[in-house]
């Protein structure tokens, strides 16, 4: 069973950090620097995501409150012989129109899905799990699917909000992992967001880095930062009697897409 807790603000602080060498006022600027260029650029994919997504809620209703008029009209029209040709075929123009306007409706969602998947690739699996039961609503072919557009479209902002919450919480999660030698043990994981984690086993011996990786975060042992990390989770569950304190921790900005995914470590 995974439990989560949620660590405190002055151990998130201490992430900024590559290696444990003595930082210098310049290279703490450049990174601060970047990190505020970066969440920028989230702030600004969020607000875009939004103004979309209400664009199409708002033409998802009006399409289907105008099908449904016109359907009714169009069987009126049908029924009632005195209606002129000329209305009959207003109408129908109308209709060919929220047709043409369903079929752009469409292909919007199916980009989005296309890149929801994409991303999903490159989540951590406590998140993944998480994700489930929107991902089974995304159609496998979205050209053939008969999944009405509206439950296409709930089961997207479903999987962006989980996702945009999982990226401003750090997450302790209990856990197994599998050493090199087939050796099984029991660790507590430790998600920074998106950004990174660690893991750390219930003694204080063994712990690793988590880097995001498509297919599942990549974990590098580093047993040198195991009694930090174990002191971390102590001190966050009050099994110690240890104060919190401030200590350094690795960290790699990784770059994502063009034609490389080379890690650009920062101290």
């Amino acid at each position: 069973m995974k439990k989560t807790f949620q660590i405190p603000l002055f151990l998130i602080l201490a992430l900024p950090q590559l290696g444990l060498s003595q930082l210098n006022l310049s290279e703490t600027r450049k990174l601060a620097s970047e990190w505020v260029s970066t969440q920028r650029l989230i702030s600004q994919e969020k607000n875009a995501w939004i103004e979309d997504k209400q664009q199409l809620l708002d033409t998802i209703e009006l399409l289907k409150e105008q099908d449904e008029m016109l359907a009714e009209a169009l069987n009126k029209a049908t029924q009632d012989a005195s209606t002129s040709d000329a209305e009959r075929e207003k109408l129908l123009s109308r209709k060919a129109e929220l047709a043409k306007a369903e079929k752009v409706t469409k292909s919007v969602l199916s980009i989005q899905e296309s890149r929801i998947r994409e991303l999903v690739e490159w989540l951590p699996a406590p998140l993944k799990d998480e994700l489930s039961p929107f991902l089974r609503r995304l159609p496998e072919d979205p050209s053939i699917t008969k999944e009405p557009m509206t439950r296409r479209l709930q089961a997207l902002i479903g999987i962006l909000t989980q996702i945009d919450k999982f990226n401003t919480t750090v997450l302790v999660e209990e856990g197994s992992r599998v050493l090199d030698n087939n050796r099984t043990i029991q660790v507590y994981n430790l998600y920074f967001g998106l950004a990174g984690g660690f893991y750390v086993d219930s003694l204080g011996t063994l712990a690793g880095v988590l880097t995001p990786a498509r297919g599942g975060w990549v974990a590098e042992p580093r047993n040198d930062l195991a009694a930090e990390l174990a002191e971390a989770v102590a001190v966050y569950n009050k099994t110690t009697s240890k104060e919190a304190r401030f200590f350094l921790l690795p960290i790699a900005f990784q770059s994502i897409g063009g034609h490389d995914n080379e890690q650009k470590p920062r101290q």
